[in-house]
This record gives structure tokens, sequence and C-alpha cells, in this order.
């Protein structure tokens, strides 16, 4: 598979003061790393926006740690693999 260089993500920008709004975020484009030998890429396709996720955006002491302003939001998604190096998985799957 032709895979390109650069891939988009969604970062926190910014720490929400009350309601969240778009400016807390930003669309990057950055390097598409290529999985090592047991890894896969994977292409998300759907993200769960959950409501615990609104405490992680605070820099505060929690049972699981806040997000990192500029890093990638992370939560439960599901996705297709694009590419395999791994016997597990294979190109295509789901």
């Amino acid at each position: 598979m032709n895979l390109p260089n650069t891939h988009r993500r969604v970062v926190l920008a910014n720490r929400p003061n009350g309601m969240v709004s778009p400016d807390n975020f930003r669309l990057e484009e950055a390097p598409l790393p290529m999985p090592a030998p047991g890894q896969v890429l994977v292409r998300q396709i759907v993200m769960s926006l959950d409501p615990y996720m609104r405490g992680r955006m605070n820099d505060v002491k929690s049972y699981t740690p806040p997000f990192e302003l500029g890093a990638p939001m992370q939560g439960g998604a599901i996705g297709k693999v694009v590419e395999s190096r791994s016997d597990t998985f294979r190109q295509g799957d789901t």
C-alpha cells in the first residue's frame, strides 16, 4: 500500500476554562510513523468522546493522568489496519 508521509491528528491546544470549545483543540499534520515488527498502523474511523475525558483536560491529580498539551487526544476508538507487521492482524482488519 502506498501510504502518505504525514497524518492529521487532533491535539489539546489549551486547558478549557468552563465548557469545552473548538478553541481548546488544534488539528495538526505530523509525520506518519511506520510500524515496527509486531506492530500495526491503524486509521482511526470513530473515537468515543466520554464524560471522563473532560476531567483529564484539567491539570490536576486524579485516578488517571491529565491529557498533555500539544499531544494527540486519547480515547477508545474503532479503526482499520492500513499496514501490518504483525502475525495477529492483517491489512484491512477492523
